[in-house]
């Protein structure tokens, strides 16, 4: 399908997930039969469609946004030379139970993780804790992927670099003349 603009008020964004500056999208038709739709966009338009496809079920829509979001990250590494800096996944303990669960690169809401023991907060923040050394996430891809998970991953919250050492939030720095002038830079 060619490039267009979406009818956006007959469409709602399930998941968007941005790599450089190309955002992957899956939307669902607001109305019956339901109808999903995985494009491509730039990352400033959510709603400019590149290379659509339409499925008539979720399960072909998440197979086919899983495929272009693990695409879009192969072509970020080989343009970049670095990997990309958030996991396909990582552990962490649901607030409310206590009990274990896992976050998915580019999906919203979590998903339960049968190794942990249900209502065990303490001993299943150990584990995900554990889990996450193992495979080397730092505390600033955990907070971004926490971050992404449930606020959406095109927010400034799902970017780690966004984040300190310890994993704690760094706001931009406003932009100012005073601030601009201290690094040499002209208005």
């Amino acid at each position: 399908m060619k490039a267009g603009h979406m009818k956006h008020r007959e469409y709602i964004i399930r998941e968007c997930f941005l790599v450089g500056d190309i955002g992957i999208c899956l939307m669902e038709s607001k109305y019956a039969p339901k109808e999903y739709h995985t494009y491509l966009c730039p990352s400033e338009d959510m709603y400019t469609s590149m290379e659509e496809s339409v499925f008539s079920t979720r399960e072909a829509a998440d197979k086919d946004y899983f495929g272009r979001c693990f695409e879009q990250i192969q072509k970020y590494e080989e343009k970049t030379g670095q990997p990309f800096p958030l996991p396909i996944y990582c552990f962490s303990v649901l607030k409310t139970t206590g009990d274990l669960i896992y976050l998915r690169r580019g999906m919203t809401g979590y998903y339960p993780c049968p190794l942990g023991k249900e209502g065990d907060r303490l001993g299943n923040e150990a584990l995900a804790q554990e889990m996450n050394d193992m495979f080397g996430y730092t505390k600033a891809q955990i907070a971004a992927m926490k971050a992404g998970s449930m606020f959406g991953w095109n927010v400034p919250g799902a970017d780690p670099s966004r984040y300190d050492e310890q994993g704690h939030y760094m706001p931009e720095p406003e932009k100012t003349e005073i601030n601009d002038m201290e690094k040499g830079e002209e208005r």
